[in-house]
């Protein structure tokens, strides 16, 4: 990851020709007037982070003046590069004034992100290189008490398998009709039954602000709680209106199951238009802009995410999903990849400011955002071992929690306290996961290679989960250990 200043452009493998007047670009003499648009590019070409960002109007803008210059559509990137190249070029007594002071403005900035980046890092130790970064790891890891978790037959396990657990009587009286009498959205499957917890029961109940490692009868790692997970709550409160602004805005994957969980990433489409994408499940229309401008927030939440629990979780678990990426050749989570923005980059909030890491490690291809959301005991396969969730926000008990589990290892979450017909239900808990099909990373393999046809690859898909533009979703919220 690199954290010095500067831009970073998008590869293209398209050769762009632009007409040139006077030997500029043709949108310079634009620049330099007094115009609602221009003053508006002016103010944005001062901020470097604009870009990153992907200002919607910021683009749309420079392409009503410059589109027309290129013979195919220029990145907002290019536009910049370009413009940039013409003003260094100019004599400095030609120079515009309003340019020179914007350029002024942005160099300054450049050098204030540079130090924001700076701060970011060492505040919250995001370099798994560094000294400090070992030695938090170290102490976080060393300080989390150890339980052994004991192997059940399925006779024996608790809670039971396929249904729903919940904690207080009022939760269960406010999901008990829909549960057991509400219409199935997929009336193949088995409606699910309830079942109320018994904490005696379990072998151990992780409490709001402990840490727990549990091992299996060999040592093996299965199950971890990592509280206080995010050194930074402005970023964890960012993180949280992020997940909750993606349930908001996009379709739940698993109408069967309590409260609602989306998905973020990479997705093989739908039946309809079976194309691999990144996902493109919003309830309403966006300009493409604006729906840039989503994923990037998405993918940036989903990065700051991964590259915290490079520095905190053990080798094993990172290993794991590095081993699947690299094996599978899959993308990771980078929105630049189907958008118009740098690569291998995100961009988080700080008190300082807004910091952009270049050249960052993303996030692996898939993951869920989730609020108020439960579903029955269960597992799955996926095509890598672990899988790590972030509660991000929760009305009561511990926020900002880390959970690494197996999902081959059956596991639930307890429905919320909170009306199921409620269109706008009060806030119980939200967050991110990071989960992926199991079929995903073959299906890509085939379609990439030309083995299997989009529908083809949309069909073996959809036999594994997917709904309409949906991937397989798993747990955001505490999970329970048995």
């Amino acid at each position: 990851m690199s954290y010095s200043g500067g831009s970073s452009a998008m590869p293209s493998n398209r050769r762009r020709k632009r007409e040139r007047s006077k030997g500029y670009p043709p949108f310079t003499k634009f620049l330099s007037g007094e115009s609602d648009d221009a003053v508006h590019i002016r103010s944005e070409f001062e901020d470097p982070l604009a870009l990153d960002r992907h200002d919607s109007r910021f683009r749309e803008v420079l392409l009503q003046y410059v589109g027309k210059g290129y013979t195919d559509t220029p990145t907002s990137q290019e536009l910049l590069n370009d413009y940039l190249s013409w003003f260094f070029k100019l004599p400095l007594e030609k120079r515009p004034p309003s340019i020179v002071h914007a350029n002024q403005k942005r160099e300054e900035a450049l050098r204030s992100s540079a130090w924001v980046r700076y701060i970011a890092v060492k505040e919250m130790l995001l370099n798994p290189e560094h000294q400090r970064t070992k030695q938090r790891a170290e102490s976080i890891m060393s300080s989390i008490p150890t339980y052994t978790a004991v192997s059940h037959d399925e006779e024996h396990e608790y809670p039971p398998r396929d249904v729903f657990i919940y904690d207080s009587q009022d939760a269960a009286d406010k999901w008990k009709k829909k549960i057991t009498r509400g219409r199935l959205p997929d009336k193949r499957k088995k409606r699910k039954g309830m079942h109320k917890v018994d904490l005696e029961q379990l072998l151990h109940n992780v409490k709001e602000g402990e840490n727990a490692r549990f091992v299996d009868e060999n040592g093996s790692l299965v199950f971890l709680v990592i509280r206080d997970f995010c050194p930074s709550q402005k970023i964890q409160q960012w993180a949280d209106a992020v997940a909750n602004r993606n349930v908001d805005e996009r379709k739940c994957i698993r109408l069967e199951d309590a409260g609602s969980i989306v998905m973020s990433g990479w997705s093989a489409g739908s039946r309809s238009s079976p194309q691999f994408h990144w996902t493109r499940n919003l309830l309403k229309k966006v300009t493409p802009a604006e729906a840039e401008d989503l994923a990037y927030e998405a993918s940036s939440s989903f990065a700051v995410f991964w590259n915290l629990s490079r520095c905190i979780l053990p080798a094993e678990i990172i290993d794991d999903f590095d081993r699947f990426i690299e094996d599978s050749g899959i993308h990771r989570m980078d929105s630049a990849v189907m958008g118009d923005g740098a690569p291998s980059q995100y961009t988080i909030p700080t008190e300082e400011g807004w910091a952009t890491f270049r050249h960052a490690k993303m996030a692996p291809p898939c993951g869920v955002f989730a609020r108020n959301y439960a579903r029955a005991t269960h597992n799955e396969s996926q095509p890598h071992t672990w899988a790590i969730s972030w509660t991000t926000g929760r009305r009561e008990g511990a926020a900002n929690t880390l959970v690494a589990w197996q999902p081959k290892d059956y596991h639930a979450t307890s429905l919320q306290n909170v009306c199921p017909n409620d269109p706008k239900p009060s806030f119980a808990q939200s967050g991110l996961a990071i989960v992926t099909s199991n079929r995903i990373d073959g299906v890509f393999r085939k379609y990439t290679e030309g083995q299997m046809s989009a529908t083809e690859a949309v069909e073996e898909c959809f036999r594994d989960g997917y709904q309409d533009n949906q991937d397989e979703g798993d747990d955001v919220e505490d999970q329970r250990s048995r």
